[in-house]
C-alpha cells in the first residue's frame, strides 16, 4: 500500500489481488492436489487478515467480521486433509532413516491415506459456497453503501484520517497487542506456542498488507517468518505424536514395537525444537522487539 494514498483505493487493489489468487487455489484444493490445499489456507488465512484490516480501518467490521468467519470455516475444512498431508510427510521421512521399521508403520499409512480421501471428499462439499463468500468479500471491497465507515466531514477546516498513512500505526500496534498478550502464557505448553504463531503470522500479514508504507520492517517480517516455521514444525511433530497415541489407546492401529518408536521420535522432535524456542518467544515479546518495531512505524514515510 503506498503511504500517500487513500486507503479504501489502496485495500481494493490489494485484496482484490488477494482474492484472485485464493480464487485460483481454491479450484487446486478442490481438486485434492496437496500443494493445492497448503496454498489455498495460506492465501484464506492472508484474505482474512485483510477483513480485520478493513474492518478495524474502513470499513463495517460487523460484515467483515462475518465474512472472516465463513472464510474461516473454508479454512478449516481444508484442515484434515493438510493434517494428513503432513503427517504422511513426517512418516515418510522417519522411514527414510529407519527403513526396517517400514512394515511395522504400513497400517499407519494406509489409515493416513484413507483419512486424507475422506477428509478430501468432506472439504469438497463444504467448499462448495466458497464462490459466494468470495464474492461477498469483492462486493463489501467496493461496496457504495454504508459499509464504508470513511466519510468526508462537513466542515472543510475538519480532518479525518483517509490517507494509508494515517492508519499505519494504529493497525500495527494493535495486532502487536494481541502478540503481547502471550507474555502472561507458559513458554512450554505446545498448543499455547501455536496460538501464539497465529499472532506472529497475523502480524507479519498486516504489515506486508501495509508494504510500502512500512518500509523499514524488513528484518522485523523475517523474524515473525522463522517463528511461524519453527513453531509450525515443532507443533506438527506435537500434533502427530498425539493423534497416534490416541489411534493406539482406541485400538485404531496396533500397539506395536515400530509405532511405539515413531511416537518417542516425534516426542524427541518437538522437545528439541520446543527449547529452541524459548528464547524466540521472549525476543518477540521484549522491550528490544518492540523498540525496533517502533523504529519501523516512526520511518514508515
Amino acid at each position: 500500500m503506498a503511504p500517500d494514498e487513500p486507503i479504501l483505493q489502496e485495500f481494493a487493489t490489494s485484496v482484490d489481488k488477494h482474492l484472485k489468487k485464493l480464487k485460483k487455489r481454491l479450484k487446486q484444493a478442490k481438486r485434492g492436489d496437496p500443494d493445492g490445499v497448503h496454498d489455498a489456507r495460506t492465501s484464506l488465512r492472508r484474505v482474512r487478515e485483510d477483513l480485520v484490516l478493513m474492518g478495524r480501518a474502513a470499513f463495517d467490521s460487523g460484515r467483515a467480521m462475518r465474512l472472516e468467519d465463513e472464510l474461516h470455516a473454508h479454512e478449516k475444512a481444508l484442515a484434515k486433509s493438510r493434517d494428513s498431508d503432513v503427517m504422511l510427510g513426517i512418516v515418510h521421512d522417519y522411514l527414510e532413516h529407519h527403513p526396517p521399521t517400514r512394515e511395522g508403520l504400513s497400517t499407519l499409512v494406509a489409515r493416513l491415506r484413507s483419512g486424507r480421501r475422506n477428509a478430501q471428499k468432506k472439504a469438497r462439499r463444504r467448499l462448495a459456497g466458497s464462490k459466494r463468500t468470495l464474492r461477498a468479500v469483492a462486493e463489501l471491497l467496493h461496496a457504495e453503501d454504508g459499509a464504508v465507515t470513511i466519510h468526508t466531514p462537513n466542515d472543510p477546516t475538519k480532518a479525518l484520517p483517509v490517507l494509508v498513512h494515517h492508519f499505519t500505526h494504529g493497525l500495527v500496534w494493535r495486532q502487536y497487542d494481541s502478540v503481547l498478550a502471550y507474555d502472561v502464557f507458559s513458554r512450554d505448553d505446545p498448543d499455547v506456542l501455536h496460538h501464539f504463531r497465529t499472532e506472529c503470522r497475523r502480524l507479519r500479514y498486516g504489515i506486508e498488507m501495509l508494504g510500502e508504507s512500512v518500509p523499514h520492517a524488513n528484518a522485523i517480517v523475517r523474524e515473525l517468518r522463522d517463528v511461524q516455521d519453527r513453531v509450525g514444525e515443532m507443533h506438527d511433530h506435537h500434533v502427530c505424536a498425539e493423534l497416534v497415541e490416541k489411534w493406539v489407546e482406541r485400538g485404531k492401529l496396533p500397539a506395536n514395537r515400530e509405532i511405539a518408536h515413531f511416537v518417542e521420535d516425534q516426542k524427541r522432535a518437538r522437545d528439541r525444537l520446543r527449547g529452541s524456542l524459548r528464547t524466540q518467544f521472549r525476543r518477540v515479546l521484549g522491550p528490544g522487539f518492540r523498540q525496533r518495531l517502533e523504529h519501523a512505524l516512526d520511518k514508515r514515510r
